[in-house]
């Protein structure tokens, strides 16, 4: 039997290893938003601005918002984070600074579940083997629309709030302070989302298991699994109705165990084939602790937390099944922020088993073969499906400029041909209801500067609005080292190419391109843009069969010839519908930057495969572009 001393890490260990897994994932996650986040609200955002923030900024006394119902959601903490920055910042909004901040929420998050997770893994190596599981996952970009979108940081103080609940219930004893912080704690749970309600269910288990296998319960722990049940139904009772829901959730038993086995089968994004086995793989270790529990077996507090864990995880899933689960066939990313606390969970149970020289051999054993199984199968599908998630990252990025290039030219000039555009290429997906939006004085002064670049005004927006200045600095900071290091992702800026650089017309078959969009307006024959103007585009290409090797480029020739990556996809059906092409050469293209270093001159441009010291142009774009100072 080992000594209490030796079961526990020590708390300085502990407590680095924790800091350095929050400052791994805050810096990663910081440059995908300094990659790919843009600066403007974004949908539900403007509801907020328009019927909260712009009313409290013009009356601080008007505070009646905070508690109300946001659809069937009440998000007190997300529109607490949103007033304290719009205070900060002098009462501009800034998409961009709120993106950074939730990146410290999500890795606090994710932190503190390793730090409880790890408590009571007695064994150096494994808790090495979690902190490093902990990192890998956590610096993926699955849940990407999270990250990208501040007001998204709903999901990631629901997840706090749920992580230091099981903590509280599993780690601490029977004391009344325990019952007054679970109190607040399962009160502020209700109040992130409205799934929040699940963990107040969760500790309630939690608190139940420990008295199972003697069957004795204090009068406290009894009034406590009460409270917290009652906290539960309270959050029930405070559920929205919202009829456009309706539609989207889960009919009959049949959609609802179809979304819970899509959802608890995350990374796997789709049920065919015999993918559906990997829920069976991946949740092993929380049927084999459902088992123990019901046997009334002696568990310890690190196995108490991440059972809660799970449990309130298999709740959460339940939920989504339920409200999106009507047709459902893929996770949405921002239900991944979930899903990843359930696979490290059990993980973490596995390791758990695996050193506790108290359990079973038999466990122990097949703990030890789960996690050589389990392992590598789960981070081969999280690294498998990463250039998806970053796909959508940089979609997301690309819409994010046009949607910026849009609003610009309306807020200029009033004409309302700028917002005639689909939902994803202006900021909110009704043109008419953001134009409304737009007429309130205080909402438009509101959103003023994350139009603007802030060119040529460093000062006056410095002193105006200071976190986004910093924001931008960091962003451009962050983009110039990432170039520095030669990440093509980070590559954001059109370079200039040397005078030994050839560039050529293929020989033989040519390819077919257009242009969908150009700052989400379709180019005329002749564009004009400044340097320091945003520069998006959009389009397909047909690649001939003979296409040579390299990378898909964007080149413009004038005196001095210019290059940058494109983003290609293969998403283009309706062109291969209509153009009757291979689907394999069919491209959907996209670019999102700004002519930053390019000279002011008339160019004309061209799609090209490009190599180190040469560009093979394979279809010429039909306008011509003229940049000016």
């Amino acid at each position: 039997m080992l000594t209490t001393s030796s079961r526990q890490p020590r708390m300085a260990t502990m407590l680095i290893l924790a800091a350095v897994a929050l400052l791994a994932t805050a810096v990663v996650h910081s440059f995908y938003v300094s990659l790919f986040a843009g600066d403007l609200p974004f949908w539900d955002q403007w509801t907020q601005i328009s019927a909260e923030l712009a009313p409290w900024w013009q009356d601080h006394t008007n505070l009646h918002f905070l508690f109300a119902a946001h659809n069937e959601h009440r998000i007190f903490f997300t529109r607490l984070v949103s007033m304290t920055l719009l205070a900060i910042n002098d009462g501009h909004w800034s998409n961009l600074t709120e993106a950074y901040v939730n990146t410290l929420i999500y890795s606090s998050a994710l932190a503190s579940l390793f730090a409880f997770s790890a408590w009571d893994i007695r064994s150096t190596p494994m808790r090495v083997l979690l902190f490093l599981s902990v990192i890998g996952m956590s610096c993926l970009p699955f849940d990407w629309e999270n990250t990208l979108v501040g007001f998204q940081n709903q999901f990631y103080f629901m997840l706090t709030a749920a992580v230091i609940l099981m903590a509280v219930s599993a780690y601490t004893t029977d004391t009344w302070p325990r019952l007054f912080a679970l109190l607040l704690l399962g009160l502020a749970s209700l109040f992130t989302m409205a799934s929040g309600l699940i963990a107040p269910l969760a500790a309630a288990s939690i608190l139940a298991i420990r008295g199972m296998p003697t069957r004795t319960w204090s009068v406290r722990t009894v009034v406590t699994i009460g409270s917290m049940l009652a906290i539960a139904m309270a959050g029930l009772l405070l559920l929205s109705h919202v009829p456009s829901t309706v539609r989207m959730q889960a009919k009959g038993i049949l959609e609802h165990a179809h979304g819970m086995l899509l959802v608890l089968n995350w990374p796997l994004d789709k049920l065919k084939g015999a993918r559906p086995l990997f829920v069976l793989l991946l949740w092993l270790p929380a049927c084999l602790g459902l088992i123990r529990v019901l046997r009334g077996t002696q568990t310890n507090r690190g196995e108490l937390f991440l059972l809660g864990i799970l449990g309130w995880v298999v709740l959460q899933a339940f939920a989504i099944a339920h409200a999106r689960g009507h047709d459902m066939s893929a996770i949405p990313s921002r239900y991944t922020s979930i899903l990843v606390t359930g696979a490290l969970a059990n993980l973490a149970l596995g390791m758990l088993w695996v050193c506790d020289r108290d359990e079973s051999r038999g466990l122990r054993r097949t703990s030890r073969i789960w996690l050589v199984a389990t392992l590598p199968i789960l981070f081969w599908i999280m690294l498998h499906r990463t250039p998806g998630d970053l796909a959508g990252m940089r979609q997301r990025g690309t819409y994010s400029l046009i949607e910026t290039a849009n609003l610009s030219g309306f807020m200029s000039t009033g004409d309302e041909r700028f917002l005639q555009h689909p939902g994803l290429e202006i900021p909110y997906p009704v043109a008419g209801q953001l134009k409304q939006y737009l007429e309130n004085p205080t909402v438009r002064e509101m959103v003023a500067t994350s139009v603007s670049s802030g060119e040529g005004s460093a000062d006056q927006l410095s002193a105006q609005a200071p976190l986004t200045v910093f924001a931008r600095g960091l962003r451009n900071d962050e983009r110039t080292l990432l170039r520095s290091l030669g990440d093509s992702s980070a590559q954001a800026q059109f370079q200039r190419l040397s005078a030994a650089t050839l560039i050529t017309k293929a020989s033989g078959a040519q390819g077919q391109c257009m242009v969908d969009t150009l700052n989400g307006s379709k180019p005329s024959s002749a564009v004009t843009i400044r340097s320091d103007d945003v520069f998006t585009l959009q389009g397909w290409v047909i690649w001939p069969s003979n296409i040579g090797s390299g990378r898909d480029v964007l080149v413009l020739r004038g005196k001095s010839d210019f290059r940058i990556d494109l983003t290609t996809t293969a998403d283009r059906k309706d062109v291969v519908r209509v153009m009757r092409s291979t689907p394999s050469l069919t491209r959907e293209f996209s670019v999102g930057s700004n002519l930053e270093g390019v000279m002011p001159d008339v160019y004309t441009l061209a799609i090209a495969r490009g190599a180190a010291s040469d560009d093979t142009v394979y279809c010429e774009l039909p306008f011509t572009l003229t940049v000016t100072r």
